[in-house]
């Protein structure tokens, strides 16, 4: 690049790159909006029903030592079983699916 010359431009001119897209990039945008969006609600649900685990662990925590003091086995057994299906659950929901990759 010598003085007083312009920089080339090597390459293919790329929509959007000089400030201007076509009206095919702006559909493309919105199909992919649309797409993330379904995205986002399928993971949004996942995490509610994660969410819910943690509390139902909780609970079964609350439970199994309701259990303990009382010396109440089936209320520790179920209390056990609470703690189990919650923890599982919750690790089961945050688990990335193939469905979540973009």
């Amino acid at each position: 690049m010598g003085q007083g010359k312009t920089p080339e431009r090597r390459g293919r001119l790329d929509s959007g790159q000089y400030g201007y897209r076509s009206s095919a990039d702006d559909k493309k945008c919105r199909r992919r909006a649309v797409q993330k969006g379904k995205e986002m609600i399928s993971s949004e649900a996942r995490i509610v029903a994660a969410a819910i685990a943690v509390f139902t662990a909780l609970a079964g925590i609350v439970v199994a030592l309701h259990g303990l003091v009382f010396d109440k086995v089936s209320v520790l057994n179920y209390g056990v079983l609470t703690i189990l299906v919650g923890v599982a659950s919750f690790a089961v929901m945050l688990m990335p699916m193939p469905e979540d990759q973009p």
